[in-house]
């Protein structure tokens, strides 16, 4: 994910709308062979639920999970499916495309 900042001088994208969801998913499926691509949300446990914050620091104020995601069992990054659009807590060093922005 250091790929953003090194290569493009940007950082992995945040979404907050629903618009933005179904623009990078569509993007991300005509530009990529991968069913999946990382987005900027990061997830921990925190008190018996889970704490999600953007790697930029924007506020949390829109997510797209999938049924019985975020998991909860450690520290997560997450993918964007490209085929629905939700949202996915996947091991962070998982070697997937990415959605970069500047």
């Amino acid at each position: 994910m250091r790929v953003c900042a090194r290569r493009f001088g940007g950082r992995l994208a945040s979404i907050h709308s629903a618009g933005t969801n179904a623009a990078l998913q569509l993007q991300a499926r005509l530009n990529t062979k991968s069913g999946f691509v990382w987005i900027g949300a990061v997830t921990k446990p925190w008190r018996r639920t889970v704490q999600c914050h953007w790697v930029d620091r924007s506020p949390w104020d829109f997510h797209n999970w999938q049924l019985r995601h975020p998991l909860c069992t450690g520290r997560f990054c997450t993918t964007l499916c490209t085929a629905d659009g939700r949202w996915r807590s996947q091991g962070c060093k998982v070697k997937l495309p990415f959605i970069c922005e500047c």
